[in-house]
Order: structure tokens, then C-alpha cells, then sequence
């Protein structure tokens, strides 16, 4: 049935004037998005940093912060998608480490990669050692697969369910 929906073209589910709200309205993927979708329908842009994702995204989208990596992100996100009629869910990592994996996703990742990976040596086989090493940069709060698609994407479905 899901795949079913996902395989819709959005004008079969959705009116012109619905309300789509849009999860990483502030990414590279996400403001293409944002904005593709408001030529058509009421988009509610969640960003971490509003002011920020105001230069690009401009009046065409409605502005809601939210950090999913944070506690209550059911909470956070309620306004966003209360009386939503789609969500659209453009967040993520790379699968490598790059600036996208640091907490602010400006600094450098390389120097607290390499440590990660040179404490880890003594996991074991090399799966070992890399799985070690992003377990421990997840728990230093940088922004892995592991915490920005695994843990994330599960707050997300909490919160659309909430709604």
C-alpha cells in the first residue's frame, strides 16, 4: 500500500493549495524542492536555522525550525505538519564523512574522523574498527547516518503520526 502512494504522482493525491510540508527545506536537495513545490501548494520549510534559509527560499515558503537530531522532536515539529496534507522528507548525510557530518556543518570533519578511527583500532576487523568509529562520533553529536538518517527518520514517523 505505502509504495503504492509513493508511486503517485502528487497531483493524484494531492490539490493545488494543499499544505506540504518539507523536511530539509535547507539542504541542497531540499530547497529545490521547497520551492518547486510552492509554485503549486502552501510549503512549510523545517530548517534548523530560519534566518538563514530565508536568503534562498524568500516568501514562497513558510519557515518552521526544528532540530532532529534534538529530544522532543515530535513536539518540535507539531506546528509543521499540524493539518498537512504531505510530507516530504529531505534530510540525510553523506555516507562518507565531509563538513556535512559536523555538528554545525561547518568545521572539518577529518582530524575527529581519524581519532575516531585510530581509537577504534582494537575492534577488531576493519567493519569493526568503522563501526566503532561512527558509533563514536553519533554519540559526539556528529551528524552520521546513524543519527541523521537511522534515528531521525524514526523521530520523523513519531511525529507524522502524532500530527
Amino acid at each position: 500500500m505505502l509504495v503504492g502512494i509513493l508511486l503517485t504522482p502528487l497531483s493524484a493525491v494531492l490539490a493545488p493549495g494543499d499544505t506540504v510540508t518539507v523536511l530539509g527545506a535547507s539542504g541542497n536537495v531540499g530547497k529545490l524542492v521547497a520551492l518547486r513545490l510552492a509554485d503549486t501548494f502552501k510549503v512549510r520549510g523545517v530548517v534548523r536555522d530560519a534566518a538563514r534559509a530565508r536568503a534562498f527560499l524568500g516568501d514562497k515558503v513558510s519557515l518552521y525550525e526544528a532540530d532532529l537530531r534534538g529530544d522532543d522532536v515530535t513536539a518540535a515539529l507539531a506546528p509543521a505538519l499540524e493539518g498537512a496534507q504531505g510530507l516530504i522528507v529531505c534530510t540525510g548525510t553523506t555516507a562518507f564523512p565531509t563538513q556535512a557530518w559536523s555538528p554545525s556543518g561547518r568545521e572539518g570533519v577529518s582530524l575527529p574522523v581519524l581519532r575516531a578511527l585510530f581509537d577504534a583500532r582494537e575492534a577488531g576487523g576493519l567493519g569493526a574498527v568503522v563501526e566503532a568509529a561512527i558509533a563514536s562520533l553519533s554519540a559526539s553529536g556528529f551528524n552520521t547516518p546513524t543519527v541523521v538518517d537511522e534515528v531521525g527518520n524514526y523521530k520523523i514517523l513519531e511525529a507524522w503520526e502524532a500530527a
